[in-house]
């Protein structure tokens, strides 16, 4: 009786087909991705996913679901965003399961689960360490490196002359930047040829965002801005999917014009290496104190920075902070200019 073979890609002949095998193979085991409650979690979940569905193209969508235990306003960007690539969902319990990291250290949660398919926590402040659950990188042959800096929106990014300014979102105390008015003003008088798009959000998860009550009078603004209160998910992300330059504090917006592969500049108020910040820039950031700032730093310089980037697009390759300290520099020297 003749043997019947798997099917394997287009253009394997018989000689390398079996060294493919593993590629091409059905999973063992379905594969569940527990994410816990933020947007930079759930976008790692993504990540990793997309991992997965690299070693097996075949049924990697079928057999691998996203689980997301988030509150409705932070699950839907994601599911919006990212819903056409991967099969996400919200878990029923929502953020009851991941606060305190309940789903990790609640052993009963999840032990039968276990049993019927490969699960995975993934929380990006745990350093893929959650115990038993932590995402197995080695055997979807990439790194913690690769995951973090993986980009999937990519092919949605359509840039135009449009600068998308996050700079007044925020719940989180010490994360609100001061000098929002003046520097709204100050990028839109200076660069007089970009349109400026500034979502305004006066409450989230029902608090009203710190600077709620300047921010409902952002008015008496040259005509190239355009303050967008409360908008949408997909009115929001799809200003920041033309978006050229992306100015944020460190939240949403930060993580998501990652994926895009936007250029950006974030207004850091965790800026530099003391502390325990090593710690917080290497679980959370992909390359993000490559695109940092002191969040003090004042709306003239700025707009003077964020000018600069975008006249000497290049300039957008080294970091920002070493950029801002060195205005004044002869860039095209610096940089080698031939021609």
């Amino acid at each position: 009786m003749k043997k019947v073979l798997p099917p394997y890609s287009k253009g394997v002949n018989r000689k390398t087909k079996m060294l493919n095998y593993p590629i091409w193979r059905e999973m063992n085991k379905k594969i569940v991705i527990y994410t816990l409650g933020g947007c930079g979690d759930m976008i790692q979940a993504c990540q990793v996913a997309y991992w997965v569905k690299r070693k097996y193209p075949i049924d990697g969508y079928s057999n691998v679901e996203i689980i997301c235990l988030a509150r409705d306003e932070t699950y839907e960007p994601i599911k919006l965003l990212f819903g056409d690539q991967f099969k996400i969902y919200q878990h029923e319990s929502k953020e009851k399961w991941g606060e305190d990291y309940l789903l990790i250290t609640n052993s009963n949660l999840l032990r039968e689960i276990k049993e019927k398919y490969e699960v995975y926590v993934i929380a990006p402040d745990l350093l893929f360490r959650a115990g038993e659950y932590s995402f197995n990188f080695q055997k979807y042959n990439c790194s913690p490196q690769q995951i973090v800096q993986t980009r999937l929106l990519t092919h949605k990014y359509q840039p135009e002359k449009i600068v998308y300014c996050a700079f007044a979102n925020t719940t989180t105390k010490n994360y609100n930047y001061n000098g929002i008015k003046e520097l709204i003003k100050c990028l839109s008088a200076a660069l007089t040829d970009y349109k400026f798009y500034m979502p305004v959000l006066l409450t989230w998860n029902n608090e009203k965002t710190l600077d709620c009550d300047k921010n409902v009078e952002l008015s008496n603004l040259p005509s190239n801005v355009l303050v967008d209160y409360s908008p949408s998910w997909e009115r929001a992300l799809s200003f920041m999917s033309k978006s050229c330059y992306v100015i944020t504090l460190d939240s949403a917006p930060f993580h998501l014009s990652y994926q895009y592969g936007s250029n950006r500049l974030c207004l850091d108020p965790r800026f530099g290496y003391q502390g325990n910040q090593c710690l917080w820039h290497s679980r959370w950031r992909n390359i993000g104190l490559h695109d940092s700032v002191n969040i003090n730093t004042s709306p003239e310089i700025v707009c003077e920075l964020v000018k600069l980037n975008l006249k000497i697009p290049q300039t957008t390759l080294l970091p920002k902070w070493f950029v801002l300290n060195n205005l004044n520099a002869n860039w095209e020297q610096m940089l080698g200019f031939k021609f």
